[in-house]
């Protein structure tokens, strides 16, 4: 069991779930941009985790006679761990995104006057920098799809046959400790907030300047380990 929050603790530090926190904490009066992207991300990846696990509990789709499968996963997760070190590490993801605004600006730029191409934030730093809470929730939603540590988590519940109050309370747990990193600054804000101001400024510097070596140590640690696992699984 205790691999299952290892891989929501690793979750936590994903570089996608910490760019929305670095933008949100990068804005003036955070609490009610982080509440709502908190519960955005939230409500979705346990509603997402709840519906997987409870509609395959009982179900013999990745049990013992379905070892293959089961270590199957855990490799395709390991593999796309690994990948996505590598893509930060050359800083492909960057290259890419030039690329697509160069595109984007090429669109514009025959449609309309070259004054109004001016580049701009990438939608998600538009939408958390708002007024509104609501594009808030809704980034929280879009950035917390599961992915593939959640996926290999779930999975991990799903094999170990536990009871159904256990799962519930497995996936609950995995997600506030996925969250950790919006839920410490949002309490810390709420008790202390004029404290807490330049704790979590110095917080968001360090976050922003680490957040890819962050990515690419973790995701090539967990990429081995889950596919010596899986490996060992199929074995």
């Amino acid at each position: 069991m205790g691999h299952i929050f290892v891989l929501a603790l690793v979750a936590s530090l994903y570089p996608t779930l910490l760019a929305g926190v670095i933008v949100i904490l990068a804005q003036p009066k955070p609490v009610g941009r982080l509440a709502a992207f908190l519960l955005g991300g939230m409500t979705f990846s346990v509603a997402v985790g709840l519906v997987i696990v409870l509609e395959l509990h009982g179900s013999s789709a990745l049990g013992s006679s379905k070892k293959p499968a089961s270590a199957g996963v855990d490799i395709a997760a390991g593999i796309l761990s690994l990948a996505g070190a590598i893509v930060l590490s050359t800083r492909r993801d960057v290259r890419f995104a030039d690329w697509l605004h160069r595109r984007r600006a090429e669109r514009h730029a025959a449609r309309r006057a070259p004054e109004s191409t001016a580049p701009k934030s990438p939608w998600t730093t538009r939408m958390l920098a708002g007024e509104s809470l609501w594009p808030a929730f809704a980034v929280g939603v879009v950035l917390n799809v599961p992915g593939v540590w959640y996926l290999a988590a779930l999975k991990d519940i799903l094999t170990g046959k536990y009871s159904t109050a256990t799962d519930v309370l497995l996936i609950v747990g995995f997600n506030l400790i996925m969250f950790t990193l919006i839920e410490v600054p949002l309490i810390s804000y709420l008790l202390a907030p004029e404290r807490s101001a330049t704790a979590v400024a110095r917080f968001n510097d360090w976050l922003h300047d680490h957040s890819r070596q962050i990515g690419i140590a973790l995701g090539t640690a967990i990429g081995i380990y889950l596919l010596v696992k899986g490996i060992s699984e199929a074995v």
